[in-house]
C-alpha cells in the first residue's frame, strides 16, 4: 500500500492522448507527448492530504479542473469526485504508467 501511495504523490501524472486502456479510460505518464487542440493537457496530482485534482478541456475548451478525495483500497485508488456521484479506479501498470477507469 505504501508503495502504491509513494508512486502517485506529489507528482503530475499526464494523460497520454496516444495511448488508451482496453475500456476506453486514460492512461497517465509523467511525461507524455503534448495533446493537439484546445484546453490544454489533462492532468491529474494526488497530494497526501487524499485529495486530488484534474485539469482538462472543459465544455468550452477552456481548461476547467475537479477536485476530489482518494483512498487505497487493495491494489487501486478509488477517486471521489467533489459534488458528483461519479467514481473512477486507479492501478499502476508495469511501465510507470497509470490507467484511470470510470465504475
Amino acid at each position: 500500500m505504501a508503495e502504491l501511495q509513494d508512486a502517485l504523490i506529489d507528482k503530475t501524472w499526464i494523460r497520454d492522448p496516444a495511448r488508451r486502456s482496453a475500456d476506453q479510460g486514460g492512461i497517465y505518464t509523467l511525461s507524455a507527448p503534448a495533446a493537439p487542440g484546445r484546453g490544454g493537457q489533462e492532468t491529474l496530482a494526488f497530494r497526501a492530504d487524499g485529495s486530488f485534482s484534474m485539469t482538462g478541456p472543459g465544455p468550452d475548451d477552456r481548461t476547467g479542473a475537479r477536485t476530489g478525495t482518494w483512498k487505497i483500497e487493495g491494489d487501486r485508488v478509488v477517486l471521489g469526485f467533489d459534488g458528483h456521484d461519479a467514481r473512477a479506479t486507479v492501478q499502476l501498470s508495469g511501465d510507470g504508467a497509470i490507467a484511470l477507469r470510470g465504475e
